[in-house]
């Protein structure tokens, strides 16, 4: 019987080390998937900020006078 109850100990005890490594990387890949957006946002940014034309450029016609 004192086998069992340190067989159900280790067992317990395994399944706790699982879940913490478990949370552990589920965190690590959130972490590294906002970093991750960050990144694309910001060049994103750079990109689309080379790209814009002014309003004057943009919307300008050979009718129309701003």
């Amino acid at each position: 019987m004192p086998n069992l109850l340190i067989t159900r100990a280790l067992l317990l005890n395994h399944r706790e080390t699982m879940r913490s490594e478990a949370g552990s990387n589920a965190m690590r890949a959130f972490i590294s998937a906002v970093v991750v957006a960050a990144v694309i946002a910001g060049i994103a940014a750079l990109v689309l900020s080379q790209l814009q034309q002014p309003v004057e450029m943009a919307f300008t016609t050979s009718g129309v006078r701003l």
